[in-house]
């Protein structure tokens, strides 16, 4: 298509040179050099034309070519013209007044900014680590426009992967905005939010969950509540409760959205399942069962009335139900529903089913809490040879046999399945700390045990 526009239309009409940037961006996308190659040189070259060729647009065109006769081999050639970069800069910095430079640093920014929006990470990087040497060149310390760039690298290192420079950046650049703005200001609080979400994922995350609490509280006063920043602040905040399973702090987000989900499309809508499934198991973690057990109940009443009894839905809803009821100490009822679920789903959907697989281990699991192992190893057994048979091994249901091994005194069964389940993918910490107990019951433990909990 690109040739066909260039032969008939022209190179210099809009059409080709939409073209041209498609292809451009397939060329990018595949890490085709070779291809990419003249079309950049195409690039540089009006680059120069249009700017002049010391306008930092055009040096970094000329840049990505010699980048691109690197990747082709063209190693002298592309030293060459690094060279010529480089001398470009030289002469900007010597022709231009400071005004002049600094406009030119400006447009460098922006650029960086184009090119993070087009996923050219090692561009940008590239490209704001020398605007940012420009401009602590040409301003004084803590200048906003420095700030601006730092913060623009601060989010290149983290699309990066490079967390610990992007939060010592961001720390940098709080400390600023604190300094200048106050420590309550829209700008302020945005610096902050993003320092969070990173500390999130390091080895600070209680840190993180300050900060972030610090935007919510500020934001829902002065967005309000229902401020789509407010509430994606609102989710990372309620998204780290649940998976550090703080449930006292998780519970009143997860209040708010479900009550937001009610509202918006009726409590018996699709929306609202997983939120009040996800509602309930909060009010389980508290053990607060009596709540826990209402929704639950209200649910499988739903979806049963909905769905049907044998739909996946709603017998993974009784499956919780019964669970809620065994560790509210209900265990006729709980037995009762999970022998119930099993029959149906046995029959209904085949002993092979996940869903049945799933219900035997959640019944074996029920027998060992309940003080008799014998009965869960003698489902949780047959169940694990199904699945080695099938070629689809659970870490789960194999925690559960060994744990019902465990529970009979043989430390050292226990033990190799418990070592077999953390092997496989969807390991729980807490797979772990059994494994951990089973090596001390045992005499000598096993010298891997250590290097298994680190790898976890």
């Amino acid at each position: 298509l690109y040739k066909h526009r260039q032969e008939n239309l022209g190179l210099e009409h809009p059409k080709t040179l939409s073209t041209r940037g498609m292809l451009i961006a397939l060329c990018r996308a595949t890490k085709q050099a070779d291809l990419l190659l003249p079309l950049q040189l195409l690039v540089s070259k009006e680059a120069a034309e249009e700017h002049g060729e010391i306008d930092p647009r055009s040096i970094h065109a000329k840049r990505l070519v010699a980048r691109l006769h690197q990747q082709v081999g063209n190693e002298d050639l592309a030293q060459e013209i690094l060279i010529q970069c480089e001398e470009l800069e030289r002469r900007a910095k010597k022709d231009q007044t400071v005004d002049q430079r600094m406009a030119a640093a400006k447009i460098q920014h922006n650029l960086c900014v184009k090119l993070f929006r087009a996923y050219h990470f090692e561009e940008a990087s590239d490209l704001a680590e020398r605007t940012l040497t420009e401009k602590q060149l040409l301003l004084p310390d803590g200048d906003p426009s420095i700030m601006a760039t730092l913060d623009l690298i601060s989010v290149l290192h983290r699309a990066e992967g490079r967390i610990d420079q992007a939060i010592e950046v961001s720390r940098e650049v709080l400390q600023w905005h604190r300094k200048t703005h106050g420590d309550l200001v829209n700008k302020t609080m945005i610096v902050q939010e993003r320092l969070g979400k990173l500390l999130l994922t390091s080895d600070e995350p209680e840190q993180g969950e300050e900060l972030l609490q610090q935007v919510y509280e500020t934001w829902k006063v002065e967005r309000g509540p229902g401020d789509p920043y407010t509430i994606g602040v609102r989710s990372r905040l309620r998204d780290y409760n649940r998976k550090t399973m703080q449930y006292e702090k998780w519970l009143p987000f997860e209040k708010i959205t479900y009550q937001e989900k009610v509202e918006r499309y009726g409590a018996a809508s699709d929306h609202v399942v997983t939120y009040r499934d996800t509602l309930a198991a909060v009010h389980a973690g508290l053990k607060d069962y009596d709540s826990a057990m209402a929704l639950y109940r209200w649910q499988l009443a739903s979806l049963t009335e909905r769905l049907g009894a044998v739909d996946e839905a709603t017998m993974t809803t009784a499956q919780r139900l019964a669970l809620c009821l065994r560790e509210a100490g209900k265990r006729d009822e709980s037995e009762k529903l999970l022998l119930d679920m099993l029959k149906l789903s046995t029959t209904e959907c085949g002993p092979t089913h996940k869903k049945t697989r799933e219900l035997q281990n959640s019944l074996a699991w029920s027998y060992i809490v309940w003080g008799e192992p014998k009965r869960g190893i003698a489902i949780a057994k047959p169940l694990c040879d199904l699945e080695d048979k099938l070629g689809e091994p659970n870490s789960y249901h194999l925690d559960t046999l060994a744990e019902g091994y465990f529970a009979i005194g043989d430390a050292s069964t226990a033990y190799k399945l418990g070592h077999r389940a953390v092997s496989l993918p969807n390991v729980h910490p807490t797979m772990l700390e059994r494994l951990e107990g089973y090596c001390q019951a045992l005499d000598g433990s096993p010298t891997d045990t250590s290097e298994s909990l680190v790898k976890f």
